[in-house]
């Protein structure tokens, strides 16, 4: 104790917690198992293939693990981050507190901006709207309208999955969709015009109004 965390040496209370959990952590034979399988497992070999973000931190003052087992350590974690921590202790618990917290916080705050940032895509955004569909409603009744509303929402999502396209949210008659590129989402829009236009239009040859 006297070497792994000079700092509270002298800080009975300190000491009287430290106690209390190195006994109720295990018995004195599991300790010195423990111990030993410490001292003789190697895991160097493997520690190339550890993909998850890791930060190691290590006291530039350790009196137990040299600086350069650390580095060592790091060097070893393919994109890991070692921070140098000014200080003795070897117990993490012990010594400047403050600068511990801070260095897991920035490294957690780090991973979570980079994970959104590869969560960014490019995409192309379609939006349509049946024009003037409140009046119509009005006209043909709830039943009927909700009927074409119905057929609407089958030709649109047979469209977007004949275009790879990905169904974001639909609300009344407005479908909110997104492409991996603007050529799929073009197509879909004039197929989608297309298909849900009256007979006359699609006899003359025209597209019905609509945004998207």
């Amino acid at each position: 104790m006297r070497k792994a965390a000079p700092t509270v040496i002298a800080d009975q209370r300190e000491l009287a917690w430290a106690g209390r959990y190195e006994r109720h952590s295990l018995a004195p034979g599991a300790a010195y198992a423990e111990i030993l399988t410490y001292a003789h497992t190697d895991i160097r070999s493997i520690l190339p293939t550890i993909q998850a973000p890791t930060l190691v931190l290590h006291r530039v003052g350790d009196p137990l693990e040299d600086i350069r087992s650390g580095r060592d350590l790091a060097a070893r974690i393919r994109g890991a981050r070692l921070i140098e921590l000014e200080g003795s202790d070897h117990y993490m618990w012990a010594g400047d507190q403050d600068a511990v917290i801070r260095a897991i916080r920035n490294f957690v705050a780090s991973v979570r901006r980079e994970e959104a940032d590869l969560d960014r895509v490019l995409a192309t955004v379609l939006f349509t709207d049946l024009v003037s569909s409140t009046e119509k409603a009005a006209m043909l009744g709830d039943r009927t309208w909700a009927e074409l509303v119905q057929q609407h929402h089958g030709i649109v999502r047979g469209l977007l999955a004949r275009y790879k396209g990905i169904e974001i949210e639909t609300a009344g008659d407005s479908f909110f969709a997104t492409f991996d590129g603007p050529a799929r989402a073009v197509r879909c829009a004039l197929a989608t015009m297309d298909a849900v236009a009256p007979p006359w239009c699609r006899a003359a040859g025209r597209r019905p109004h609509r945004r998207g």
